[in-house]
């Protein structure tokens, strides 16, 4: 993820709030928003994510408990 898109200068992640399938990448499984060593964001936009975030838990687009699971990698076959 050190290659994030939300880098690029027109964008504004806080503009995102309301797409839980692209803020979901930058949560732990735990629900915790990720490092920005982690996310490769830079600081300021590392912040505006953050505010994303915060504010689709506000709205209930995202659990604060943790990531949904719908978002969550697959591993393997399932039965």
């Amino acid at each position: 993820m050190q290659n994030s898109s939300f880098n690029a200068p027109e964008i504004n992640p806080g503009d995102f709030f309301c797409l839980p399938h692209l803020l979901s990448k930058y949560l732990s499984t735990s629900g915790m928003i990720l490092h920005s060593s982690v996310t490769g964001l830079k600081p300021q936009k590392q912040r505006a994510m953050a505010k994303a975030i915060k504010r689709a838990r506000a709205f209930g687009y995202l659990s604060s408990v943790g990531r949904d699971v719908v978002y969550a990698a697959k591993r393997g076959r399932s039965l």
